[in-house]
């Protein structure tokens, strides 16, 4: 689970690279930008791609 307090409002980014296809999954970096977006506090960009991996960044609204 994330938490909130280990980053620094307004200006806490986080990096997160995912596999591109998780076999036996439906998560991923794409399901947590949606469930972050849900909650309103986060925000999400996908920035690029590399093998078979999403680099996506994560930062407070």
């Amino acid at each position: 689970m994330l938490r909130l307090q280990c980053l620094r409002p307004p200006y806490g980014v986080l990096y997160v690279a995912s596999k591109k296809n998780l076999v036996g999954s439906n998560g991923g970096a794409r399901q947590l930008k949606s469930l972050m977006e849900e909650e309103g506090v986060l925000g999400g960009h996908f920035l690029t791609e590399i093998s078979d991996r999403e680099i996506w960044k994560f930062f407070f609204k």
